[in-house]
């Protein structure tokens, strides 16, 4: 007998194939083990599928990004393809670029009709006592918002008193034109550096025949002039009775030189141009003396040809502390004071300005800076009767949130006089150097939210002009 038929027997005999296993159960040893191998295999190549949809899927949805981002660049959150996203400081930037404009740009209101939802806020200090952490917004919160209509016509003469810094007629004409191209010199009839001391600080008149007024400008404080200084700082409580309160004695002399002086120019231009309007406008030192200017006209009409006090007006910039609040409130119809967001001098008496020119040009900046730091905390409202006050009715420009950081678009709250507001001092380096400046705040209006109606041909020319 052969091997091979030796081998049929055992596997006829036993049913077991030793070559192949168990015949009657399908080689079920040998397919065991096959079947392991397959199961790996097709697990490999289900992972093998899976990761190819995976990167078509990643592929597609790139794709769609670019798409995107060729149809709609703006597209929050789309990022070209193939490139760098941009870096945190970049994004919050835009971000925060973006919430600034968002809400005049889709509401395409006036601030009036918008509001200042988004100025208000809140300062409380943790560790150190609330003033030193104190917003000059919050001076003004509550107020209702000023008018387009009124922004307008601080815009307008906002322009025209810079040219009271002017030396000669030449740069008077320059610094205004740089802003107001349309501006005529010769409606200029008088341009005056009084040197005399207790003049006024220097001044021009200018008559606006489009729109019926005749307007005085005065300059501020100028650094090299010693008679400015004495002019500001001469003063004490009580010392000057006016009308029921009491006013700076220190500027109610350039007032009284005025009444000698230039009240009769004023006087023949209103006379000569029945039913002009007289507007006196002033900045810094300036603003105390045209505020004083006005209540004594006010008072005296006839020293201007006795026009209806209701056509006599003052403007002033940035001004001083200079009468008492019972003046404040009775001439407030006929003054408005501009306070630029944190503005330092309506916010101080005069002895701290006194005492902080002394600190400044004797001492080191960090001794100053703990010398204003003092200053604030001592800040605080006064019941005397001597105390001296922001003249008027105040536009407030505002711009800053209190306890947040970055600017908001500018607009301005219409702020009655009232014990407890502009108390308190800054701890800003605005609030002590540009927010001073009437040239700042010129430059900060061509920014305003200007309803379309109001864009005449001057707003539009002065618009159109360049931030000097």
């Amino acid at each position: 007998m052969g091997h091979e038929e030796k081998e049929q027997q055992e596997v006829a005999a036993n049913g077991v194939d030793v070559r192949f296993g168990d015949i009657e159960n399908g080689g079920k040893i040998l397919e065991d083990h096959g079947g392991e191998e397959r199961e790996k295999e097709e697990e490999e190549e289900r992972e093998r599928h899976l990761r190819r949809q995976n990167l078509e899927e990643e592929s597609k949805g790139k794709g769609d990004q670019v798409d995107a981002k060729k149809k709609n660049p703006g597209l929050p959150g789309v990022q070209e393809f193939g490139k760098e996203p941009p870096s945190f400081r970049t994004s919050m930037k835009k971000l925060w670029s973006n919430k600034l404009q968002k809400q005049p740009q889709e509401e395409g209101k006036s601030w009036e009709e918008i509001g200042d939802e988004d100025l208000i806020g809140d300062m409380h200090g943790c560790c150190l006592p609330k003033k030193i952490f104190w917003k000059g917004s919050l001076d003004s919160q509550g107020c209702p918002t000023a008018s387009s209509a009124q922004v307008k016509d601080i815009f307008r003469h906002c322009i025209l008193v810079l040219g009271a810094y002017g030396t000669d007629m030449d740069s008077l004409e320059k610094a205004i034109k740089e802003h107001d191209p349309s501006f005529n010199a010769q409606n200029v009839v008088a341009f005056e550096q009084p040197l005399e001391p207790g003049g006024c600080p220097p001044y021009f008149v200018h008559v606006d025949h489009e729109r019926k007024e005749v307007g005085m400008y005065i300059r501020g404080l100028n650094l090299l002039h010693h008679q400015d200084y004495i002019t500001l700082m001469n003063n004490r409580k009580g010392e000057k009775p006016f009308d029921g309160g009491y006013i700076h004695h220190g500027m109610s002399v350039p007032v009284e030189w005025s009444i000698k002086h230039v009240a009769p120019v004023l006087k023949h231009h209103l006379l000569a141009n029945q039913g002009y309007g007289l507007t006196i406008v002033g900045h810094s030192l300036g603003a105390g003396v045209a505020a004083l200017l006005t209540t004594e006209l006010v008072k005296h009409p006839e020293e201007v040809g006795g026009i209806d006090t209701e056509r006599i007006r003052a403007i002033v910039f940035a001004p001083p502390r200079v009468m008492s609040l019972e003046l404040a409130i009775k001439y407030s119809p006929h003054v408005n004071s501009v306070i630029y967001q944190d503005d330092f001098l309506p916010r101080v008496s005069t002895q701290s300005v006194k005492r902080l020119f002394l600190m400044t040009f004797a001492l080191t900046g960090p001794v100053v800076f703990v010398f204003w730091v003092i200053q604030a905390l001592r800040s605080s409202y006064g019941e005397d009767v001597r105390r001296l006050y922001p003249p008027g009715k105040i536009y407030h420009f505002v711009y800053k949130q209190p306890g947040r950081l970055g600017h908001r678009p500018l607009r301005a709250r219409v702020v009655p006089s009232a014990r407890g507001r502009f108390e308190r001092l800054v701890l800003s380096s605005s609030g002590t150097t540009s927010n001073h400046f009437v040239l700042t705040l010129c430059n900060h209006l061509k920014t305003y939210n200007w309803p379309g109606q109001l864009k005449d041909s001057w707003l539009t020319g002065v618009l159109n002009t360049k931030h000097t």
